[in-house]
């Protein structure tokens, strides 16, 4: 008996010293994904785009996607390229820098995109997930609306 008590208690005090070793990780919840789209979407729909959102954690996994009524349907597919572009960068998605003033870009890797309107979701400095949007006339009233709806959101993500 008092060997199975010296047992539990060596497996206490080892996974205890175990645990102090552990990164942690801040997370993009549900609750906050939600609010960012539902949030993009309102600054879009107040411009008078109708565009596609799509939410990732800081694995590219799908939190939330919305269309709004009437977005192009191919919207919603740019949206996973340019959530991807973003995740796998660690950046906004956009051209690469430093081409010269009207070069065409290089090929996009596969699965990700040059155009704008992905952004990453930071909580300090710390990428916990991305959005991509997709629809209004231009990636870069896409990367406005997400950066407001962000912007707005900045309370949430500290």
């Amino acid at each position: 008996m008092r060997l199975a008590y010296l047992a539990l208690f060596a497996g206490a005090a080892a996974s205890g010293s175990f645990a102090q070793g552990l990164p942690t990780r801040k997370t993009l919840t549900f609750d906050l994904a939600q609010a960012i789209a539902q949030q993009v979407l309102a600054t879009c729909r107040a411009d008078g785009y109708k565009v596609s959102i799509r939410v990732v954690d800081a694995d590219n996994v799908v939190k939330v996607v919305l269309r709004d009524d009437d977005a192009f349907p191919s919207s919603e597919a740019v949206t996973v390229l340019k959530a991807t572009s973003a995740i796998v960068t660690g950046k906004d998605s956009g051209p690469p820098a430093g081409l010269p003033p009207n070069a065409q870009p290089p090929q996009a890797p596969p699965g990700m995109t040059y155009f704008t309107g992905g952004l990453v979701i930071k909580a300090g400095n710390q990428v916990i997930g991305a959005v991509g949007v997709s629809g209004a006339p231009g990636g870069d009233k896409d990367a406005v609306c997400g950066a407001a709806a962000l912007a707005k959101l900045a309370d949430r993500l500290k």
